[in-house]
């Protein structure tokens, strides 16, 4: 295995990356460990290690130039603890298909905050639960996690849930245990199984984590541990789910009361009848300039009303007169066939061949 040797590192091609930042070509070359790169004197923007055999990321040098750090294709398991001191100004890091398996072996990770774009795909930590919140949650400039865009919704999640109180017992139980097998999942799993005097079942478990991730709010993922912790179930109106229940409820009764006054003012006739004379007259009185012209108007009007009921009354006494007429049993003025129908409603007989002189007289009689 040919080693970093100086003569090795000034043998290596320095081209121009995509982003056009000096980058030095260590490709394929079965490199085992990361030395001797004081030798170039901390004057190129990118590093370029990936398809090697490096087991970590360690004895790196104090770069403040370099921005770029690809590490793919190697079987990196650690990572160097003052990574961010050594690399202050790194914005892309690059271990994608490397052997980081806990949260714990990308602990040095949090502390670059300059990073911008990061990627772990294919390391064993990208299916632990937490792993994408904590990262987004320590590191604000990052745009970018696994060829993934970050989200704003995803962002205040991931610092709600930083600063929620299961976030920093895991944190702090991480750096605190000594044995690097420890994974997410047996972390977080432990206060569920032992809190309280209850034994969370797996479903249980799934329940709260995934009521962890939906909520909107730390104080919310606060509440929830709290219930944990006394060995009881949070109930769903820690998310705030029944109080959007009630006011929807609230809601559709006034609505529905609102409706039926609705639909009365819609079907309700307007009374035009008693509107339209007011307005001719209004119209009449100020079409006038005079004073003495709107009271003719007004005169004439109530004339017109007086006329109107008298025609009315004129009317009437004719029907009246006319109704007389017929039961004061004027039948010589009456037709034959009316003499007939009289007879039928009277039930009198009616004669054959009889004329209309002799159907009167018995009508008369009748």
């Amino acid at each position: 295995m040919p080693r970093l040797t100086a003569p090795f590192i000034l043998s290596r091609p320095i081209t121009y990356s995509p982003l056009l930042l000096r980058e030095i070509d260590f490709r394929s070359s079965s490199i085992p460990s990361l030395e001797n790169l004081l030798i170039l004197r901390d004057q190129l923007d990118s590093y370029d290690f990936t398809d090697n055999d490096l087991p970590s990321l360690t004895n790196l040098p104090r770069l403040t130039r370099c921005k770029e750090m690809n590490l793919s294709s190697n079987i990196i398991e650690t990572l160097q603890s003052d990574l961010s001191s050594r690399l202050p100004n790194l914005e892309i890091l690059t271990l994608t298909s490397n052997s980081l398996k806990t949260i714990r072996s990308i602990l040095p990770i949090l502390s670059c905050t300059s990073l911008r774009y990061l990627s772990l795909l294919g390391n064993g930590v990208t299916g632990k639960k937490y792993y994408r919140m904590i990262i987004i949650g320590h590191l604000k400039n990052l745009k970018v996690l696994d060829y993934k865009k970050i989200t704003s919704s995803e962002r205040e999640k991931s610092s709600a849930f930083l600063k929620s109180s299961i976030c920093t017992d895991l944190l702090s139980s991480l750096k605190s245990s000594s044995s690097t097998s420890e994974t997410l999942e047996e972390v977080d799993s432990a206060p569920l199984v032992t809190a309280g005097t209850r034994s969370f079942t797996v479903d249980d478990k799934k329940l709260i984590k995934s009521m962890i991730e939906q909520a909107k709010s730390a104080e919310v993922i606060d509440v929830i541990q709290e219930y944990v912790k006394r060995g009881e179930m949070p109930p769903r109106s820690v998310m705030g789910e029944e109080e959007k229940e009630e006011e929807e409820k609230e809601q559709l009764i006034e609505e529905e009361k609102e409706e039926p006054t609705a639909t009365a003012t819609a079907t309700a006739p307007a009374p035009a009848s008693k509107k339209r004379p007011r307005s001719t007259s209004n119209a009449s009185v100020t079409s006038d300039t005079s004073k003495g012209s709107g009271k003719r108007s007004r005169a004439n009007s109530s004339a017109s009303k007086d006329s109107k009921v008298s025609k009315k009354s004129k009317t009437s006494k004719t029907v009246e007169t006319e109704e007389k007429t017929v039961t004061e049993e004027n039948f010589a003025k009456l037709t034959v066939a009316k003499l007939k129908d009289l007879m039928k409603e009277k039930g009198i007989e009616i004669p054959k061949k009889a004329k209309k002189a002799e159907l009167v007289k018995i009508l008369e009689e009748s």
